[in-house]
């Protein structure tokens, strides 16, 4: 017996893969949840939307991770999807979402093939992922053999076609002179040994810019010079493979995907030409840089680990990166001082306390000598006979329990008995103090009045 939903409330869920899917499927997908929860009596509140994107990868979709935060505080009562693939095409991730659905005593409904969960046992979860698995595998070489065809036909099926090409309403490359004339400049340039930096500078200083309307930098001078599409042919990258005896892994010629040409804008000749002086160039390595905080600095908002973002300068937490936070990090420039600040005043501290410590530890060794010698003559007398073994086990235990104590206090100084100057002589040496730190388990982050703290170690590494 099917369910009322009247008068509860549902969050819409639909989404595209690619382009190869028609144009207008997500109105379709729309339309079709709306008319469904009006001949249910459904509220539906909204529709969230993640269009062009893949399933097989959750971080890339920015509304089923929405969906996905109003599941886990309860915020809808009922999930609407158009088909069981649009949750998710994988089957473990299909599964696991629709179990956490159900948990949070959400209902998940699916329109095409009449799922609801709270009708289905484990057993007929298990099958429907098994089929959007398969669903999501045939959707997928269909697809790569939509794009495979569109290649070889002489189409150029990514989204952003080659500067100083424009794509017409068949998908072939035209000619877009203003920007063509601009790559003629870069190849003549480079034929004139100039670098990349060079190039750039050229073109900025005669007004060029980029498709964007940026100036130009040597980074995508060299993707130009790079560019065998400009010779007129579309070619596939091919493929990396591995070099006999090494683990070295090299690409292999770029092979044609097509036999159709487009205009060409420069010849082979040249690309040759050009190409063959970039790789007489010596490759200059580029400088490592450590950070001393990474992986051992935690988000002072959410609590994730921290890694250095050296484009913005700052610390960021891993769920930053991934999208699922708004925190600001952290200045590079301002939290590696504070920290360095604080190391040295623990080691100071340190160091204080094992000076006052040297006294105390010089009695308790006395003490716990005299507790030895006093434990090997009742060893002795209960040999000779001399005293009982209650008597005997219960004086050495007494014995035994203030040597314990003893020793344990011991270790409460030991636990920080380390040179003083041990994080000090290593203040230059950001890689070295930062392998120091992670393997005595340091942790930091700041507390509400920005000030550094020391965070509990767990299996240092």
């Amino acid at each position: 017996m099917r369910m009322n939903f009247s008068g509860k409330i549902a969050e819409g869920y639909v989404r595209t893969s690619s382009e190869a899917n028609p144009a207008e499927s997500i109105p379709n997908q729309v339309r079709q949840i709306q008319d469904y929860c009006a001949s249910q009596g459904i509220i539906l509140q909204e529709v969230l939307v993640d269009e062009a994107e893949t399933g097989v990868l959750s971080a890339n979709r920015d509304n089923y991770l929405k969906l996905k935060s109003l599941i886990k505080h309860k915020a809808i009562d009922i999930v609407v999807v158009n088909f069981a693939s649009r949750f998710g095409r994988s089957m473990d991730e299909w599964i696991v979402t629709v179990e956490e659905t159900k948990k949070a005593g959400i209902e998940f409904i699916s329109i095409t093939e009449g799922l609801i969960g709270s009708e289905m046992n484990a057993m007929q979860v298990a099958m429907a992922g098994v089929s959007v698995q398969l669903e999501n595998e045939n959707r997928r070489r269909a697809c790569d053999d939509g794009l495979r065809n569109a290649k070889a036909a002489g189409k150029f099926v990514n989204s952003t076609p080659p500067f100083g090409y424009r794509k017409d309403e068949n998908k072939y490359l035209v000619l877009y002179e203003p920007e063509a004339i601009q790559v003629r400049l870069i190849n003549e340039l480079a034929l004139a040994r100039h670098n990349g930096a060079e190039i750039a500078k050229i073109l900025n200083e005669r007004g060029f810019r980029k498709a964007s309307g940026a100036e130009w930098h040597s980074g995508h001078i060299y993707k130009i010079l790079r560019n065998r599409t400009y010779c007129g042919i579309i070619h596939h990258l091919g493929e990396r493979v591995k070099e006999p005896f090494s683990n070295e892994r090299i690409r292999c010629t770029p092979i044609p995907a097509t036999t159709r040409r487009h205009p060409a804008i420069i010849s082979e000749d040249t690309f040759e030409k050009v190409n063959l002086l970039l790789s007489a160039k010596p490759k200059i390595s580029k400088s490592i840089k450590i950070h001393l905080l990474s992986r051992i600095l935690y988000c002072p908002e959410c609590g994730a680990r921290m890694i250095a973002d050296d484009r913005n300068n700052r610390y960021v937490c891993n769920n930053h990166r991934k999208g699922i936070s708004q925190c600001v990090g952290l200045k590079i420039g301002d939290i590696e001082p504070k920290v360095l600040d604080y190391l040295a005043q623990k080691q100071k501290d340190n160091c204080h306390s094992f000076d006052v410590a040297d006294d105390v530890n010089v009695s308790e060794d006395k003490e716990r000598d005299e507790l030895l010698a006093a434990r090997r003559k009742l060893n002795m007398k209960f040999v000779n006979l001399q005293m009982s073994a209650e008597v005997y086990q219960s004086e050495v235990h007494a014995i035994n329990v203030k040597i314990q104590e003893i020793t344990l206090c011991q270790k409460k100084y030991d636990i920080f008995n380390t040179d003083c100057n041990d994080y000090q002589h290593l203040i230059n040496d950001h890689k070295a103090l930062n392998k120091k730190l992670r393997k005595d388990g340091m942790k930091f982050s700041l507390n509400k009045d920005k000030e550094v703290i020391q965070l509990l170690a767990v299996n240092p590494t």
